[in-house]
């Protein structure tokens, strides 16, 4: 009995491993880098899934303003990614000032502006 869970346990590790190789594999294949190896030689975990390409195909959908949610569906990424994604174009268009570079004339309101002075 325990011969037989140890093979089907063995197995189970096996299938990971494979599944995990082939996650990292299409990864890298879409542009990603491959994950970086500590001194055991073991991944220490699945790299970033979007590559500079998806960023910009994510921004490009929402500039057609399609749904974040049918933008998740159709990139297979979960809504928060694209969320995040979003975020992050949004913090490197804005300057210090809170001006957006896009359009200089446009004024985004710190918390801290007193807007009853």
């Amino acid at each position: 009995m325990a011969a037989y869970e140890t093979e089907v346990r063995a197995e189970r590790i096996a299938a990971g491993k494979a599944a995990k190789a082939a996650r990292i594999e299409a990864i890298i294949k879409a542009g990603g880098m491959p994950p970086p190896v500590n001194k055991g030689g073991r991944p220490r975990g699945i790299p970033n899934k979007v590559t500079p390409t998806v960023a910009s195909m994510i921004l490009q959908r929402k500039a057609e303003r399609k749904k974040v949610a049918l933008i998740a569906k159709e990139l297979n990424l979960s809504r928060q990614t694209v969320y995040d994604v979003l975020r992050q174009d949004l913090l490197t268009v804005r300057n210090k000032y809170g001006q957006s570079r896009r359009n200089p004339n446009t004024y985004v309101c710190n918390i801290n502006d007193n807007l009853y002075d």
